[in-house]
């Protein structure tokens, strides 16, 4: 392997590691978006349950 191919699989590796680190970042805003939707829905269901349960 001659310089020039080493520098084109490290460079391909870096391009490899930016993706799957964007990708990885992505899913974890997603999920943590996806979570605070869902604590949000609980939270509004157990408020609809309890006001027509007391008819407050």
């Amino acid at each position: 392997m001659n310089n020039t191919n080493i520098e084109n699989v490290v460079l391909k590796f870096v391009i490899l590691l930016i993706l799957v680190y964007n990708i990885f970042r992505t899913l974890t805003t997603e999920y943590m978006r996806l979570r605070l939707v869902i604590s949000s829905l609980v939270k509004y269901s157990l408020f609809c349950i309890v006001v027509f349960k007391y008819n407050i």
